[in-house]
C-alpha cells in the first residue's frame, strides 16, 4: 500500500487559500467604507443647498446695516406702498411703520402682491445716504406665521 502524503498546517498550499480569501474580505470592506464616504459626501451636499435663508425682520437689516450692506439677504417685511405695474415699492418693519427700505424688483409680481401684504423678499441691501436700498430678484407673499 501506498503511503499517504501528510500535511500539516504551515505547508504553503493551505497558507494560499486563506492569503487570497483574506485579501477578498479587505478590498470589500475598501469598496464599501468608498461607496458609503461618497454617499456621505452626496447626502451633505444635497443637505447643505437645502439649508433655509436667514429671514430678517426688516429692524434687524436697519440696526445691522453697516455688517450686511451689499450683501444678499431674506427681509420680512409689510408693503406700505407700490403701484400696479411698477417695479419699486416700499416695505415696512411689521411693528413699526418708520423703518422702511425701498425695494428695486426684478422679475414677476407674484399673485397676492400688494399694499398691506406680508412679504419675505430676496436681494441686495445697500445703504444709501438717508435711506437702505434693495435690489430684488425674489418676493414670497403669505401669512406672517410662516415665516
Amino acid at each position: 500500500m501506498p503511503e499517504e502524503e501528510t500535511r500539516t498546517d504551515d505547508t504553503p498550499e493551505d497558507d494560499a487559500p486563506n492569503k487570497s480569501k483574506g485579501k477578498r474580505i479587505s478590498e470589500k470592506k475598501l469598496k464599501i467604507a468608498v461607496v458609503i464616504v461618497v454617499v456621505a459626501v452626496l447626502v451633505t451636499v444635497l443637505l447643505w443647498g437645502m439649508v433655509p435663508d436667514r429671514i430678517y425682520e426688516l429692524r434687524e437689516v436697519h440696526e445691522n446695516i453697516d455688517e450686511m450692506d451689499g450683501d444678499e439677504v431674506s427681509v420680512k417685511g409689510v408693503v406700505i406702498s407700490w403701484e400696479i405695474g411698477k417695479s419699486n415699492f416700499t416695505l415696512a418693519d411689521s411693528n413699526d411703520n418708520n423703518l422702511t427700505i425701498e425695494v428695486t424688483h426684478k422679475g414677476p409680481i407674484p399673485e397676492g402682491f400688494g399694499i398691506e401684504a406680508t412679504a419675505v423678499i430676496k436681494g441686495m441691501v445697500h445703504k444709501g445716504t438717508d435711506q437702505i436700498r434693495m435690489d430684488s430678484q425674489e418676493i414670497q407673499i403669505g401669512c406672517p406665521s410662516k415665516y
